[in-house]
């Protein structure tokens, strides 16, 4: 993974990002598909064991699941 460096936060941050509208659901209004939430600890932990350590999120993405 390469990482970059933002003068005002002091670990570095992957360059890749995990998104987590997806996993929503079509339950959270996105219509991505139908995302399970006994899914959600597999697909972030994926991300982080793969160097990711940043995640784009919002309280409306599957209703304050992610």
């Amino acid at each position: 993974m390469n990482y970059i460096k933002i003068p005002s936060i002091p670990q570095e941050i992957s360059r890749i990002a995990c998104g987590t509208a997806s996993l929503a659901g079509t339950n959270g209004g996105y219509c991505f598909g139908n995302s399970h939430l006994e899914d959600i600890p597999s697909v972030l932990n994926t991300c982080t064991d793969q160097g990711i350590n940043i995640l784009d999120w919002a309280p409306i993405y599957g209703f304050h699941y992610v």
